[in-house]
């Protein structure tokens, strides 16, 4: 009776077959499954010289491929793989299995575990050579074998074996493709293919739908489902306004700003331009927009065309051709420049040939204007220049400045329904000096543009009266000073440019800084520059105080177009104000709820608190009627009231839409 063969790798063979062991043998019933090998039970060790191992399995399993077959097994030289420690200079070893059966012990005895002998080290340190080889020939050594690639499963399935382990199928491993240095590996970049992404089926799910109103039937419509679908279209939509036009066209003219063509921002025809603005805020002073800054507009609003301040001429002028003598001495009088105290001033006397000369025909304006004609005067001259004009600015400055602060009071005030004036002045006087200096010399420009034609002398002081007696000149008379006055011309204009310049560049300054807090002052000072500008246009209006004697008057043509160029540069500094204040001037209208319908001015409160209660109830009083409203839409194309321009340019800047 044959022998029954026995599974060497069978755990169960470990008893002799006459006892046979059950499955509850190898369960531990506190839970844990009873492994013999792994718990350390050497029994199990100790059994091995007892199993009868047939000899088909001892000769017939082979333990390598049929290809090596001829060779010894463990003498077959391998090279070291290039993950094997000794990758450069380690020799050529014979391929090993970490089990050593060709120790006797090992293979006739018991398997022990923890015996050194059981394991081989030197296999263990190269687990390439047991893990991987490589295809390569070894042509260097004696009895290398060469091993087919054409077709490697050829060789194993030639070996049939007749031990029932051979009828289990083999999962034979290909062998590596042999390095081969022509052999170019083309990596895979390609996108992977979304074809079953596409084919397969979507889940339904439900989202938001926007919708957005058609322009042409006005319904709502799903967004994105016009011509244009989800993108937005481009350039206008619709026509332009009035104004938009009007500002299209002027952009035409003027271009946009270097600073916005630069940072390729939109930009305005406001000088500066809101881009500029809102992007430099303080220190666009020093990146002017279009290289001006706002203080070049003194150059429009007091332009030598308009005929504002009494014309220079020299006692040539008016005494020609007869000969004149002017006198040695010197003697002081006052000069009377409007209102307030005289400037005390020295003179000479002039003593003309032709005492005929001393008589003038003068073109004068009733004051508060009343028809846009003047009447024609003839008057006595007085006849004094004034002695030394190296110092009649700094003088007619200092004068200007003790009427703002002393003598305020009788301005000659235009009369209209809009008392502004006083609360400006009272705001003055309640700021301290730093703050209210650019007041000060607002003040002193509007006294400037206003009375500076108004030039006389005092007829009871005793000076001038025994000038007049000298002179010959009829006692019934007051000869008025043309001499001085002309000599009063050629500083005016100068003087008056310094203030306007100086008034606009600390006016840039402090609205550039966007304070809420200066906002008052910054209000009050525009309040008075454009009470300035209405008072220049009011006098360049005027025929010349000495127009019978001018041989070239300047046309009436060229008054206008300097007007006109007078309102583009009030735009763009009613412009330059809403970009920097637009917000704080909506506390001016009538319907502003912010402080309460009972907010009453208090000793706490402050000065710039009131004032703005004080203009917001002066915009109240006077535009009861309509008044407000209807001097904003005064046009000066066909002047036939001297009185339309007062209260003019006043009226764009309460009014004005933010």
């Amino acid at each position: 009776m044959a022998a029954d063969h026995v599974n060497p790798f069978d755990i169960n063979c470990g008893k002799p077959a006459g006892r046979k062991e059950g499955w509850e043998d190898l369960v531990a019933w506190d839970g844990d499954l009873y492994d013999p090998f792994f718990q350390g039970d050497v029994s199990f060790a100790s059994s091995w010289n007892d199993l009868h191992v047939p000899e088909s399995v001892a000769s017939d399993y082979p333990s390598a491929p049929p290809s090596v077959g001829d060779g010894s097994f463990y003498e077959y030289p391998l090279s070291p793989l290039s993950f094997s420690s000794s990758i450069t200079s380690g020799p050529v070893f014979p391929l090993s299995s970490p089990l050593d059966f060709r120790n006797d012990r090992v293979q006739s005895g018991s398997f022990d575990p923890s015996n050194p002998l059981a394991f081989q080290p030197q296999a263990l340190e190269n687990l390439g050579g047991w893990a991987d080889q490589s295809n390569e020939q070894e042509l260097e050594h004696a009895r290398a074998i060469p091993i087919p690639r054409s077709n490697p499963r050829s060789t194993a399935s030639s070996f049939v074996f007749s031990s029932p382990v051979s009828d289990r199928p083999r999962i034979v491993e290909p062998l590596p493709e042999a390095n081969n240095e022509r052999a170019i590996r083309i990596p895979h970049k390609g996108p992977r293919s979304r074809a079953s992404s596409i084919n397969s089926p979507s889940t339904p799910s439900f989202g938001w739908v926007q919708y957005q109103v058609n322009n042409s039937n006005n319904r709502l419509v799903p967004f994105g489902s016009g011509s244009n679908g989800s993108r937005r279209q481009r350039g206008r939509t619709k026509g332009l306004n009035p104004d938009q036009r009007k500002s299209a066209a002027l952009m035409r003219v003027v271009k946009a700003c270097s600073n916005c063509r630069r940072r390729k921002e939109r930009c305005d025809p406001g000088i500066p331009c809101k881009a500029c603005i809102e992007h430099y805020r303080g220190n666009l002073v020093n990146h002017p927009c279009r290289e001006r800054s706002l203080a070049d507009l003194s150059t429009v609003f007091l332009s030598e065309r308009l005929g504002w301040h009494p014309t220079a001429r020299t006692p040539e002028f008016f005494l020609f051709p007869s000969d004149f003598t002017v006198s040695d001495y010197t003697l002081t009088i006052p000069i009377n420049l409007g209102f307030g105290p005289s400037l005390q001033r020295p003179v000479q006397i002039v003593h003309p040939s032709d005492m005929s000369r001393l008589v003038h025909e003068h073109i004068v304006y009733d004051w508060p204007p009343r028809s846009t004609s003047g009447r024609l005067c003839h008057n006595a001259v007085f006849p004094a220049v004034l002695s030394d004009t190296s110092t009649l600015s700094q003088n007619l400055d200092q004068h200007l400045s003790l009427l703002v602060t002393s003598h305020f009071k009788a301005f000659p005030l235009y009369c209209s329904p809009l008392r502004v004036l006083r609360d400006v002045y009272i705001l003055y006087r309640s700021l301290p000096s730093s703050s209210g200096r650019i007041l000060h010399q607002a003040l002193k420009l509007l006294v400037l543009v206003h009375i500076g034609g108004d030039t006389t002398v005092a007829a009871s002081d005793p000076t001038v009266a025994s000038i007049i007696a000298c002179a010959n000149l009829p006692a019934d008379t007051t000869p008025t000073p043309c001499f001085i006055r002309a000599q009063l011309g050629a500083v005016m204009p100068i003087l008056a440019q310094e203030l306007m310049r100086d008034v606009l560049s600390q006016l840039e300054r402090l609205a550039l800084s966007r304070k809420c807090t200066e906002w008052p002052v910054v209000l009050a000072t525009l309040v008075v520059l454009l009470m300035s500008v209405e008072s220049v246009q009011y006098h360049a209006a005027k025929m010349p105080y000495h127009s019978r004697y001018d041989t070239n008057p300047a046309p009436l043509k060229e008054r206008t177009k300097c007007q006109e160029m007078d309102e583009q540069g009030v735009e763009a500094l009613l412009n330059f104000y809403k970009a920097c204040y637009g917000g704080c001037h909506s506390r001016l209208r009538e319907n502003w709820e912010g402080e309460g319908s009972s907010f009453q001015p208090t000793r706490e409160t402050k000065s710039e608190d009131r004032f703005v209660n004080s203009m917001r109830a002066a915009i109240r009083n006077s535009n009861s009627g309509g008044y407000l409203r209807e001097r904003e839409d005064v046009s000066l194309e066909d002047v036939t009231d001297m009185n339309c321009f007062f209260d003019r340019l006043l009226a764009k800047l309460l009014l004005l839409r933010t």
